[in-house]
């Protein structure tokens, strides 16, 4: 794996804002050992954590999200940030992007 290459392409949700979900999606360059996201309310604190399984070089990510918090209840209006995190060789990148949820 080369760093200068390796990286989170093409990163969106859709539809945003969502009123009860959203897909996340996204391309990791290379391979990955671990991929994870994380979603924030907009005071920093986490709501909920994805884990996903490694994938091949080059893969594509469309992940589904319930508009859930770890809890099960539904989440309030609001914007929140989502991180998405990918870690390979004790490298780690990182993508930070909004969303919003209405009803």
């Amino acid at each position: 794996m080369v760093d200068s290459v390796w990286g989170i392409r093409n990163v969106f949700n859709y539809p945003n804002p969502f009123e009860r979900e959203t897909y996340f999606t996204f391309i990791l360059t290379d391979y990955a050992d671990q991929v994870e996201i994380k979603i924030y309310t907009i005071s920093g604190r986490l709501i909920q954590d994805i884990f996903l399984p490694p994938q091949s070089e080059n893969a594509y990510y469309k992940v589904f999200w319930d508009g859930r918090d770890r809890d099960g209840d539904e989440v309030a209006n609001g914007i929140y940030f989502y991180k998405i995190i990918a870690k390979s060789n004790g490298l780690t990148k990182e993508v930070i992007q909004k969303l919003a949820k209405i009803r």
